[in-house]
C-alpha cells in the first residue's frame, strides 16, 4: 500500500524506483518490516513501483521513518491492532 507522506518526511532530489527528477513527492509505503517513507515521482507511485529493499535497508528506513513523524517503533504495531480490534 502507498499513502502520501507526511509533511515531516524529505523530499529527495530524484525517485527512489526509477531514479528520475521532476514533479516528486513522499509517500508512505507499507512494508514487511514497517512503515516507511519514499521520494516517488507520479508514475511510479500511481503504478505502485517500490524499488527493492533489503531486509537490513528497509528496518533503517523504517527508524528514519519513525524519527520523522516523532513516533515509536511500536507506533504502527499499535495502530494496526487497535484497527484489527476495532473489526472484531
Amino acid at each position: 500500500m502507498i499513502d502520501r507522506g507526511t509533511l515531516d518526511c524529505p523530499v529527495d532530489d530524484e525517485c527512489a524506483s526509477c531514479s528520475k527528477g521532476g514533479d516528486l513527492a513522499v509517500y508512505e509505503a507499507d512494508t514487511v518490516v514497517g512503515v516507511i517513507c519514499l521520494t516517488l515521482c507520479e508514475r511510479c507511485a500511481d503504478r505502485g513501483e517500490l524499488p527493492r529493499i533489503s531486509v537490513g535497508g528497509g528496518a533503517r528506513m523504517v527508524l528514519e521513518h519513525c524519527e520523522h513523524r516523532g513516533v515509536d517503533l511500536d507506533y504502527d504495531v499499535r495502530r494496526r491492532e487497535a484497527e484489527e480490534e476495532r473489526w472484531r
